[in-house]
């Protein structure tokens, strides 16, 4: 006859409260030894305890304290306290907001070959922030950093090259540093290469290639893009037309309507106007219901780049 498995003693049984004040106990210890660690002057160290204060990390969350314990890291040559004192001297979190120390601490990363320092320092230069402007030393940062993969230093290049800001036009060469940031991922640079494959700039005129960048970037909540391809939908142009789709994606895009531009905003309204005139009740309500859905979905996305 069979028999029921045999219950674990109740020694064996943990206690759920026990092992949580283990672990909270194990926390105060590794602070402590982090502590220890950053006053005798460990730069590692230093640097952890200001991301620990930033984040409000088993401390009080303190951007004056994180600034404290960067600078100490970042004097020792940390580069990763070097950049983030480079953000917290730009934006003035934690200390006074001055551009030129900024602009000082991400140079010492940067020197150091570091790629987000380099895009920093890039943008700082191409638009005189803390320093005096100069749009080729700002593209060259920019280059570094774009070799290494830096998606966002990467999408600037391609900026540069089609708006001959420090260095002379090229739309190829735009377009295949936009390519290169749209690989890794950044949502904008995915909507700009799109917009190439639309009008043939530096690549070969290609409707169904332009919708696909579109909606790559669509999916990561890039409002234009979605705009984009309710207007694409509707008219049938590089896609098969589809009106409840195109209503869905201009739906999408006017939920965020206050990061559009009044007239792309005008345009989205007057097109799923046009949605409404040609689609049934039934459809209609499905298509609410689905933008819906899709938008609720969007919220759990992270955060884009700001451009």
């Amino acid at each position: 006859m069979p028999t029921k498995d045999p219950q674990p003693p109740m020694a064996d049984v943990v206690d759920l409260q026990d092992y949580r004040g283990a672990r909270k106990s194990q926390e105060r210890h590794a602070l402590a030894d982090l502590i220890k660690s950053a006053e005798q002057g460990d730069a590692d160290a230093q640097g952890i305890l200001g991301d620990h204060y930033r984040d409000g990390m088993h401390v009080p969350q303190s951007d004056a304290e994180a600034a404290r314990w960067w600078l100490k890291a970042a004097k020792q040559g940390d580069i990763a306290a070097q950049k983030e004192l480079g953000f917290a001297y730009s934006a003035g979190l934690g200390v006074p907001e001055n551009g030129r120390l900024a602009n000082h601490w991400w140079q010492q990363a940067a020197d150091q070959g570091d790629a987000e320092a380099q895009t920093q320092l890039g943008f700082a230069y191409h638009q005189g922030l803390g320093r005096p402007r100069d749009q080729a030393a700002g593209v060259e940062w920019w280059r570094l950093a774009a070799e290494q993969g830096e998606p966002l230093a990467q999408r600037q290049l391609g900026f540069a090259y089609r708006l001959a800001e420090g260095v002379p036009e090229d739309l190829v060469e735009a377009a295949n540093w936009w390519r290169k940031a749209a690989d890794h991922g950044e949502p904008l640079a995915q909507f700009l290469l799109g917009g190439c494959y639309q009008d043939g700039l530096g690549v070969r005129q290609n409707m169904a290639t332009a919708v696909k960048w579109w909606l790559k970037a669509a999916d990561q909540g890039f409002e234009v893009a979605e705009a984009t391809l309710g207007f694409a939908c509707l008219e049938g142009t590089g896609v098969r037309r589809n009106v409840k789709e195109a209503y869905i994606r201009l739906s999408l895009a006017l939920a965020a309507r206050d990061l559009l531009e009044p007239e792309i905003v005008d345009a989205a309204l007057e097109a799923r106007d046009h949605c409404l005139s040609e689609l049934k009740a039934k459809a209609v309500q499905s298509a609410q219901e689905e933008a819906a859905r899709r938008w609720k979905k969007s919220l759990a996305r992270p955060v884009r780049h700001p451009f």
